[in-house]
């Protein structure tokens, strides 16, 4: 059984969501430590949600708002 946007390469919603944060630091010369000390989240979190997309709702969350970006967006790569 597939878990949604985790360990299964066919619905894994976070495909992309790390390369977004990627585009949003290098547009932005926003570096990783910048990232982590504005929105709290330690340094093995947020490389394990740039690499895997291992994260709680909450962090992603924090990671919009920091970047002023949608939810929709950072997770699908699309608006709505």
């Amino acid at each position: 059984m597939a878990h949604y946007g985790y360990k299964s390469s066919r619905f894994n919603v976070f495909v992309g969501m790390g390369e977004r944060i990627d585009l949003l630091q290098s547009e932005r010369n926003i570096s990783g430590v910048d990232v982590e000390r504005a929105t709290g989240i330690d340094k093995k979190t947020f490389y394990a949600i740039k690499e895997r997309g291992d994260c709680r709702l909450s962090n992603i969350v924090k990671i919009a708002n920091y970047f002023n970006v949608s939810l929709d967006w950072l997770v699908y790569g699309k608006e709505h």
